[in-house]
Formats: structure tokens, C-alpha cells, sequence
């Protein structure tokens, strides 16, 4: 159900978040842009952020289903646009395999998307199970 419901409201916030409209929708979504490890393809998907300086952070929620962070076991690059700006940057995927590091994460996004930080499944000092990507801007 999730899926269909991405792929008829994910081409409508694309539209709007790269529009003069996007104010509506930017503080909290971003577009992030990547290329397919393997198949080498330009994708561009919505996702929710929290940008703190030069550090940008995404929860992935319901991260079985979502392939487009496993892109980032290994730090790659990654070309965003938040709020009409555009930017690229370094990103990394952060799981339960560093769980000090995930909890880190996780808690700056608590601190502005707690809503977010629980749909992604987080409990405080519990990041199991949870995935974030954490891009470094250049």
C-alpha cells in the first residue's frame, strides 16, 4: 500500500519541491539525487531531512522496503536540493552495525522530527533495526 501511495505522491512533491512553490513542503523534504551502484542510473527520490550546518541527515523509514540507501554502505556521492538551493555532498549509511553512532543521528533528528524518528522505528538509546544516511556537504 505504501508503494502505491510513493508513487503517485512522490512525482507530485518532486514537482513542487523544484518549483517557486516548494516553501510549502521544503523545510521538512528534500530531493536527494543518486546514481544506482549497480546499474549505474540517475534516480531522484523525495526524502525527509534535518540539515544541521554542512551536515545533512535522513531517516529511512521502513528500510526493508527501500533500496536506494543501500547505495551508501560505502560513502558516495550525492547531489541534493533543499529549499530551491542546490548542493552535493558526500553520503554514508549508518545501521545498527555502529549503534552509537546511529543513536547520535537519530537523536538530532528527534530533536526537530520526533514524529519522524518513530516512524523510522527509533527508540532512544535503542537504534535497532534503524537506518540513517548522513551526508557531509561539500
Amino acid at each position: 500500500m505504501l508503494g502505491l501511495l510513493n508513487k503517485l505522491i512522490n512525482p507530485m512533491m518532486m514537482f513542487v519541491l523544484q518549483s517557486r512553490f516548494h516553501s510549502l513542503f521544503s523545510k521538512d523534504l528534500m530531493l536527494l539525487t543518486f546514481i544506482g551502484r549497480q546499474s549505474g542510473l540517475r534516480f531522484t527520490t523525495p526524502v525527509m531531512y534535518v540539515r544541521n550546518g554542512d551536515r545533512v541527515v535522513v531517516a529511512v523509514a521502513e528500510h526493508e522496503s527501500k533500496i536506494w540507501w543501500r547505495n551508501y554502505r560505502k560513502p558516495g556521492g550525492v547531489a541534493m536540493l533543499i529549499a530551491g538551493e542546490r548542493l552535493t555532498g558526500r553520503a554514508e549509511a549508518v545501521t545498527d552495525a555502529d549503534p552509537q553512532r546511529l543513536d547520535l543521528l537519530f537523536r538530532q533528528i528527534s530533536r526537530t522530527h520526533n514524529k519522524l524518528a518513530r516512524f523510522a522505528g527509533y527508540q532512544p538509546g535503542a537504534p535497532e533495526g534503524c537506518v540513517a544516511v548522513e551526508i557531509r556537504c561539500d
